[in-house]
């Protein structure tokens, strides 16, 4: 029980899905960077309450102390905090992230060290999982010259839950980039995953996907550094894709316009019928309500977006 004892403050103020520990200022520094909001006053916020935590401590970390109550059930729970320091050594505590959607199962962790993260860890209790580790280690043994991918450190399962365990990222806050090179990450995404990924009955002409390219999963860190995260949806998908997926993303959060291009209309079909499964009462079925707006009108845009009242 020791690593959900907590105590945890929940945050952000209307998801409240992320749990970050308050033990101390370091650890309270690293949980709150597993939030990615992509809104620039969103961002300012986020930012400046991290470094007063830096400043100031833990203290500053507004809201309930408590426990955690494990989704996983206590005893699960426990094997696998054995399973993750048999591997990493003993971890101090850990910041935790619950998918905000109902209809979405699972729990991510990050495990701190002397309140260093050593390790973030997904917990699923399905098989996307294994897409992310064959992706992530195409990635690894040949990385992209554009971005950086979490590295794949190890594997396991307890009862019905599965776990892989990759490279955190660097403990600071992060932010959508402002001019990425997307078609040079999708080309490298296409290259290194061809060999990878199962087909599966993908149709012939169809390519390699990073499956969720968005604003809130190709961060900025620091300088110079991007990152492209969450690979569980990592597959194949018709030309184009990422990239469609993407403008639409950023048009709902960024407010940069949606334009649909020639040699679009396949992708574009394919993400009108993903979209259009997710659930209406999840929590955010007002981005995805956007989002099946602007990739319903026809024509070459572009398409302006009025950002939905969410703390992305």
């Amino acid at each position: 029980q020791r690593l959900s004892a907590g105590p945890f403050v929940e945050v952000p103020p209307r998801r409240r899905n992320i749990r970050i520990p308050v033990s101390s200022r370091r650890a309270a520094m690293a949980g709150l960077t597993l939030y990615a909001p992509c809104r620039r006053r969103v961002l300012l916020m986020h930012h400046a309450g991290w470094a007063l935590v830096a400043l100031t401590g833990p203290r500053s970390v507004r809201g309930p102390r408590a426990p955690w109550a494990p989704s996983t059930g206590q005893g699960v729970w426990d094997a696998l905090s054995e399973q993750w320091e048999a591997r990493f050594g003993r971890i101090d505590t850990v910041a935790i992230y619950q998918r905000p959607q109902a209809s979405r199962s699972g729990v991510s962790v990050l495990l701190l060290s002397e309140d260093t993260p050593v390790a973030f860890v997904k917990l699923r209790q399905d098989d996307r999982l294994q897409g992310a580790a064959l992706a992530l280690s195409a990635l690894e043994s040949r990385p992209s010259p554009h971005f950086e991918a979490p590295v794949p450190l190890a594997t396991g399962e307890c009862g019905q839950w599965r776990w892989l365990a990759i490279s955190a990222l660097p403990a600071i806050p992060h932010r959508p980039p402002r001019r990425p090179p997307l078609v040079a990450i999708v080309n490298d995404i296409k290259e290194r995953l061809s060999g990878a990924m199962p087909r599966e009955g993908a149709p012939d002409h169809w390519e390699p996907m990073h499956g969720d390219l968005t604003p809130w999963n190709l961060r900025r860190v620091g300088l110079r550094g991007l990152w492209l995260l969450d690979w569980e949806s990592a597959g194949w998908g018709p030309p184009g894709a990422d990239l469609v997926y993407y403008a639409a993303t950023a048009s709902v959060l960024l407010g940069r316009g949606f334009r649909r291009h020639e040699g679009d209309d396949e992708a574009v079909q394919y993400w009108q019928a993903r979209v259009a499964r997710r659930p209406i009462t999840d929590y955010d079925c007002e981005l995805n309500l956007e989002l099946r707006r602007i990739l319903a009108v026809e024509g070459a845009g572009p398409v302006p977006s009025p950002v939905p009242p969410t703390d992305r």
